[in-house]
């Protein structure tokens, strides 16, 4: 629990489903030791997500009984693809579907609604950079790495010298949403899968779990009708197969 007088920061990690709160102190102590979880949102718009936030951080500081005028930041992170100050792609993302959410700065609306400083970084930065601090330790400021992060989508991160790298557009760790290849690895009649970006044929729309739900399954499940899977909700049967 949070001490007196203690400057704090808030971590909000944004999901398709859950949004994700911690506290750390301003010499990087946590103090939330487990994942605090809270409906996101997401699919009722950008408002209703915004305010699923807000909620989020006041949860997170109820449960460390830490006064909310010790907050001196949030920082927030989302699921790309968005731009490195968190205007969510115009072309679309995989847990930001709805019309609404196309060019939507939700850093800023969140900043708004908060009256509070927001940083902001993509799930698969923040995740990159937390792996890469984690990895090297003391040396984490003079290395450089490169993470994959494979989930709903498959986000990653490009790490130089401890620090982001985010590209002219916000987009240099977007592995997900690279073309890849496609001799060899689909059958003669099986179409090109669908990204939720827009794309056909990138990393995301073959190798995440997104793409064995929308793009895997029922291509194979339909020629295969007995196999077990068949009888499983198509989520359960995605998780069963990246599992």
């Amino acid at each position: 629990m949070g001490s007196a007088g203690v400057p704090v920061v808030v971590g909000l990690d944004n999901g398709g489903n859950s949004n994700n709160a911690t506290v750390l102190t301003v010499d990087g102590r946590f103090l939330v030791g487990e994942l605090v979880e809270t409906p996101s949102e997401v699919h009722a718009g950008p408002e209703a997500a915004v305010e699923a936030l807000a909620r989020a951080l006041d949860g997170i500081l109820t449960r460390t009984r830490v006064p909310r005028e010790l907050v001196r930041a949030v920082g927030l992170d989302t699921p790309g693809p968005a731009s490195a100050t968190g205007v969510i792609s115009s072309r679309g993302s995989t847990n930001f579907s709805e019309p609404s959410w196309r060019g939507f700065d939700v850093r800023g609306a969140l900043e708004r609604r908060l009256e509070l400083p927001v940083t902001y970084q993509n799930d698969g930065n923040a995740a990159a950079l937390y792996a890469h601090h984690v990895h090297f330790g003391a040396d984490a400021m003079v290395r450089s790495s490169v993470s994959a992060i494979v989930g709903t989508g498959l986000g990653g991160g490009v790490v130089e010298n401890g620090r982001v790298v985010s590209g002219a557009a916000g987009m240099a760790g977007e592995l997900g949403h690279v073309h890849i290849p496609l001799t060899g690895l689909l059958a003669p009649d099986q179409p090109v899968p669908d990204c939720a970006c827009g794309f056909g044929g990138d990393v995301e729309s073959i190798a995440s779990l997104t793409a064995i739900e929308r793009n895997l399954l029922p291509y194979w499940l339909g020629r295969y009708p007995d196999h077990p899977l068949a009888a499983e909700a198509p989520g359960r049967a995605a998780r069963l197969v990246r599992g």
